[in-house]
């Protein structure tokens, strides 16, 4: 099954704002049972600096940084993702997930913070 995803965050000021350095984390998962046919990032306003990295976890996300003062800030990403799995709800609900707020085992939350 393909999908074509589209994700926006736009954030507008008051006024002037400088923006400190952002990390943008808009690019899917890829693994043994989904494939990242295409992904495109575009951050408004421009940034002066932009670089890939991962965490951890080796979730791939960008860096960016500014220079100068802006009234708005953008993201959009676009993405093209086949899955291999027939059925994307084919797995058992971890029991400490079905009330919420989940309680996630130590070993886990620390990961997640």
């Amino acid at each position: 099954m393909r999908y074509s995803i589209v994700h926006r965050v736009q954030y507008d000021y008051s006024g002037f704002v400088f923006l400190m350095p952002h990390i943008v984390r808009l690019k899917p998962r890829q693994d043994s049972s989904q494939f990242i046919l295409s992904h495109e990032l575009t951050v408004t306003p421009t940034p002066d600096g932009r670089a890939a990295c991962s965490d951890p976890e080796g979730h791939e996300s960008v860096r960016v940084w500014f220079s100068d003062t802006t009234t708005s800030f953008r993201a959009e990403a676009r993405s093209v993702v086949e899955t291999v799995r027939p059925n994307p709800f084919d797995y058992l609900l971890d029991h400490d997930a079905s009330e919420l707020p989940i309680r996630y085992a130590p070993a886990e939350a620390a990961v997640l913070a």
